[in-house]
């Protein structure tokens, strides 16, 4: 064994940069523990180590990496895309200046022999003195210079000996325990648990057959949330639930987007935990809340319980004639993400010496490599982050038979798809949401034998109602909806002027539950609204998700108040991104609102009864959804969200309108934006299509309500049609835009104000 020193590892450190620099006394105390071992440590050749250096420097200091863009750029040009795994093979064939695994790599994804060449003349790796000369200059500029060359001599000390031997020191292996080059083989060996497939997947198909089976609704009801939470328990954690709701008619009436909004509110609010965790502060949740809902009451709503369960991910509009005629099925889908805190230990250096109070999302917890000597430490020497969720869907990565054929991957790419057939729906799933040889249970009428696509079936039938308890009742009269389903009083003390002087056109510029306040009841024949989203612009802001559902419930009701009885209310939302603000304040706490299953819970909680859902698809707006990062393995697809919900509701059970709508609208959204410059001067507007498909409803004239009027877009189609109007917006300046672009329209001044 050749006897070396930390000093002599220092120096030859220093040697190879050309600085003279003293390390921490702690990284010298360390070091001489790991070289005072009994164990006799292999030391690598010099240009190994020194290759190794280098490779790190370009690695931390991101040396190549507009190198690395062009390739991937120009590759994606002529449809050559590299997934994850891809991508670190081609950065390192860089840092290393490899062409041959260059070459490769690109030989791997092309056998276009021009392609090749073009893409090899690419290959423009910093070499070893531009490396060198560009870590000299970061050295002398940088304020964090100490942070870079501790973290660039964890790496050396690391690479100083064999690998083999360096990850049995850090994860305490006995020397002679059967040595895993690959991270995950050693992870199966030494944590089988994090890789248990015994139910990867659960589908779930809701129909008219099952729901028959059912003596009432309230009783299937029970019977699927006794499913959903039955499927929490026992799917694996990070796997995935899909529910299939086919149209169930129950009194002549379809109950599909009942049964949606029961599913996904369940799912999602069914468990309470009374969480210890650091970014729970339900304290500061209570406060907020209670300074803006006066009728509180604290005991009831009980803050201090967090409401966990699945997390929802997509909604599938699911078309196709021969089954469902000129309706439509859907597929929810849902990811189960359940707190755990075992020890994960670093991919890089197996060392069980880490820290971890992140969570990228909810109950997804990160993990921080401490050990000092870790190659894989930032530029500013920080440990590199890693969760379970994110190694289990890189290892699936590399597995052929986990590979998705790209038809399927073209053909899921939307939110919105036709299909050919029920089994097409699972066979997605298996593809896009499980490994192969996974479990799988279906409860379903669906019989397929035991294998599909190489996962393992079992089957299930829906519970008895001996079975279940009364879940519905207990869930919505739970301390969560406490929090915001409460009735403000209306005070009529402010008359709003109208400041309109069109006839049939009045514009009222206050609080909508204020002015709607000040109408007459049962007076008004439709209405129709976008409301503000979430905070999803600026001036629509609330401090969580209950005050803004405390404000939608309140006004809805007072729309429900003004409106004559078995009258229209057409209502725009989507379920976009952001984060409640009811558990977490940071990034981790943004996720797929479920607002369109709060409306539904709340209209229906007021007296209004859902009649339908049109289907608003708009194209590929949200593209960027889709990021998959090139991966076509399982766990990295996402859809593009292509349409919006757009709720027909009626006052009281019994509508007074025809149903002569479309069940899909495609309708591209209002272009305001042209070459930068906002030419509507209305951040969210919509299209005068959806005002109109309520006038599709309604016998000619009459009078329609927009309590969120915005550019006026209600009032402007409804003149058009010759419909009076009442249109209330917060802000002046959009009553007076409205007003403007009327005007434009109809060549009168209107303006009063």
């Amino acid at each position: 064994m050749v006897q070396v020193t930390p000093q002599d590892i220092l120096q030859e450190f220093n040697k190879t940069l050309g600085i003279n620099w003293t390390a921490p006394e702690q990284y010298i105390l360390e070091l001489k523990s790991i070289l005072n071992k009994d164990l006799i440590f292999h030391i690598d050749s010099p240009t190994k180590i020194k290759n190794s250096l280098i490779e790190m420097i370009n690695h931390k200091l991101l040396l190549n990496k507009q190198v690395s863009k062009s390739i991937i750029d120009t590759a994606a040009s002529f449809g050559i895309i590299f997934n994850f795994h891809e991508k670190d093979r081609l950065m390192k064939s860089l840092d290393v200046n490899d062409k041959k695994a260059f070459q490769a790599i690109i030989r791997g994804k092309t056998e276009d022999l021009s392609l090749i060449e073009k893409l090899m003349s690419l290959f423009l790796p910093c070499s070893e003195n531009e490396t060198l000369n560009k870590l000299n200059e970061e050295l002398e500029t940088d304020a964090r210079r100490e942070e870079i060359l501790q973290s660039l001599f964890s790496g050396y000390v690391f690479h100083y000996f064999s690998l083999e031997q360096i990850h049995k020191h850090f994860s305490n292996s006995p020397e002679n325990e059967v040595y895993y080059n690959n991270f995950y083989d050693y992870l199966k060996t030494h944590h089988p648990s994090f890789f248990e497939r015994s139910c990867s997947i659960i589908y779930l198909e809701i129909d008219q057959e099952t729901f028959n089976q059912s003596s009432s609704i309230d009783i299937f009801r029970n019977r699927l949330f006794k499913v959903i939470q039955d499927s929490f328990k026992r799917l694996n954690n990070h796997c995935y639930l899909g529910v299939v709701i086919k149209p169930i008619f129950h009194n002549n009436k379809n109950i599909q987007w009942d049964l949606y909004s029961d599913t996904v509110l369940y799912a999602e609010k069914f468990l309470e935990v009374e969480l210890k965790k650091g970014y729970f502060k339900p304290e500061k949740i209570s406060k907020t809340t209670s300074e803006y809902i006066s009728e509180l009451n604290l005991d009831k709503a009980n803050f201090h319980i967090s409401n966990e369960g699945f997390a929802y991910k997509d909604c599938f509009i699911l078309s196709n004639k021969e089954l469902y005629g000129e309706n439509y099925s859907m597929l929810l889908l849902f990811e189960k993400n359940e707190r755990d805190e075992t020890v994960v230990p670093c991919p890089a250096c197996r060392s069980y010496n880490i820290q971890g109070n992140s969570y990228p999302i909810i109950n997804v917890r990160s993990w921080e490599c401490n050990n000092t000597f870790c190659p894989d430490k930032s530029k500013y020497n920080r440990g590199k982050r890693y969760s379970l969720a994110s190694l289990l869907k890189q290892e699936a990565i590399e597995k052929d038979e986990n590979l998705i054929p790209v038809e399927s991957l073209r053909k899921w790419k939307h939110d919105i798809t036709a299909i050919e057939s029920e089994t097409e729906v699972l066979s997605m799933l298996l593809r896009h949401y499980s490994l192969f040889n996974d479990n799988v249970l279906i409860i379903s009428n669906l019989s397929l034998g035991n294998k599909l696509l190489g996962r393992n079936l079992s089957y299930e039938n829906f519970p008895q109602e001996s079975q279940v308890d009364n879940l519905v009742g207990a869930f919505y009269n739970s301390a969560f909806f406490q929090r915001f389903r409460l009735e403000k009083e209306t005070i009529q003390t402010t008359k709003f002027e109208n400041l309109s002087s069109t006839e049939r056109v009045k514009v009222f510029n206050g609080n909508s539950f204020d002015v709607l306040g000040t109408l007459e009841g049962n007076s008004i024949d439709g209405a129709v609204t976008s409301p503000p989203y979430y905070n999803a612009r600026e001036y629509a802001q609330w401090p969580n998700i209950y005050c803004y559902l405390y404000d939608m419930f309140n006004i809805a009701k007072e729309v429900y108040r003004v409106l004559k009885p078995g009258s229209p209310f057409v209502f725009n939302i989507f379920d976009y991104f952001d984060n409640e603000n009811n558990l977490v304040f940071s990034l981790m706490g943004k996720k797929r609102m479920i607002l369109g299953a709060y409306i539904i819970h709340l209209f229906k909680h007021i007296g209004f009864s859902i009649q339908d859902n049109i289907i608003w698809t708009k194209g590929e707006i949200e593209g960027k959804r889709n990021f998959n990062q090139g991966n076509l393995s399982p766990y990295y697809q996402a859809p593009f969200n292509s349409w919006e919900h757009i709720f027909v509701f009626s006052k009281g059970e019994t509508a007074n309108f025809n149903k002569e709508y479309p069940k899909i609208l495609n309708l591209r959204p209002v272009i305001k934006m042209v070459k930068g410059k906002n030419v509507l001067g209305h951040t969210a507007p919509y299209p005068k299509e959806i005002p109109n498909l309520l006038f599709s409803m309604l016998p000619e004239k009459g009078t329609i309500l927009d309590p969120f009027s915005g550019s006026m877009t209600t009032g402007r189609a409804a003149f058009e049609c010759g419909y009076s109007s009442i249109n209330i917006d917060y802000l002046e300046e959009y009553c007076k835009l409205g007003l403007e672009l009327l005007d434009e329209e109809q060549g009168q001044i209107t303006l009063n104000l």
